[in-house]
């Protein structure tokens, strides 16, 4: 849709976006916190762990969401932690830092609109088992790490969420969910990068919006890419994805890591929707 098609609303944010101008949330304290830890490289691993559970303490709602975490599916283990200092210590200092990230930035994104707040809990729900799916994935793979697959999911839709926080603050915007849907579809992952850079992360994780959402591409990308954009298919069959997904035999994503794009055929991805009944899924929501 072209962008005279929207409103002056849309059209202006559109403007603001290619100049430069478009303003984000900062990076929230606890996120930042976390990401300088990772930067200190310690040697020692249990006092990196014990660092990074004091700062997890320090807010109440990541420490539950933390402890939701360990104790689902996606850690495996045969024991329920019982506080944070062993949840950390069952994730591991890498997975659990940027499960931190991840989660932390949910709180730069909230809405004083009630139907753009239930939008931006959905998409939560929705990237949160991606994540799920995502580290399942990175696993079985064996050549991604778990913890950057996590990470790379949370952040794939973090433009949406941007957008959503701008509609919450715009009167057209607010109150026509066709504006924002069209707002979205064309800006995403344009913000969605825009995002990422400002808070600094990972060259990793550099035009991950706009190489996750697309999916037929032919031109090289990073195993990260094509594991989120696995996990985005096979959350697909269980709950409505934002993205707009082709047909799976044409998504090369699947023959890169190994996978059969017919998921009758293969039995390992059924395994993997299975993930999505974990805790962290409703610890999300």
């Amino acid at each position: 849709m072209s962008h005279q098609a929207l409103s002056p609303a849309v059209n202006h944010l559109l403007q603001q976006i290619s100049q430069g101008a478009f303003v984000l949330p900062s990076m929230p304290d606890i996120a930042a916190r976390v990401r300088q830890l990772k930067r200190e490289h310690l040697d020692d691993e249990k006092l990196q762990c014990q660092m990074l559970a004091n700062i997890i303490s320090s807010d109440p709602v990541m420490s539950a969401r933390i402890l939701a975490l360990s104790n689902s599916q996606l850690d495996r283990q045969l024991t329920m932690n019982l506080d944070v200092d062993e949840a950390v210590h069952s994730l591991g200092f890498h997975l659990c830092s940027n499960a931190a990230i991840g989660l932390a930035l949910k709180k730069a994104y909230v809405a004083e609109n009630t139907a753009i707040a239930a939008e931006m809990a959905a998409h939560w729900r929705y990237t949160s088992a991606v994540a799920v799916t995502a580290v399942a994935i990175a696993r079985h793979v064996g050549t991604v790490r778990p913890e950057q697959a996590m990470l790379a999911a949370l952040l794939h839709r973090i433009g949406a969420l941007a957008l959503l926080k701008h509609a919450d603050k715009s009167n057209v915007l607010a109150h026509s969910k066709q504006e924002r849907l069209h707002l979205i579809d064309q800006t995403a992952s344009m913000i969605g990068d825009y995002a990422i850079a400002l808070w600094d992360l990972p060259e990793r994780y550099s035009a991950l919006a706009k190489d996750v959402a697309d999916f037929e591409c032919q031109r090289p990308v990073s195993e990260l890419v094509h594991v989120v954009r696995v996990a985005i298919c096979v959350v697909s069959t269980l709950m409505s994805a934002p993205l707009l997904i082709p047909e799976w035999d044409k998504i090369q994503s699947f023959d890169i890591l190994g996978f059969n794009p017919n998921m009758d055929d293969d039995k390992q991805l059924s395994q993997f929707a299975v993930a999505l009944q974990s805790a962290f899924l409703a610890s999300a929501a």
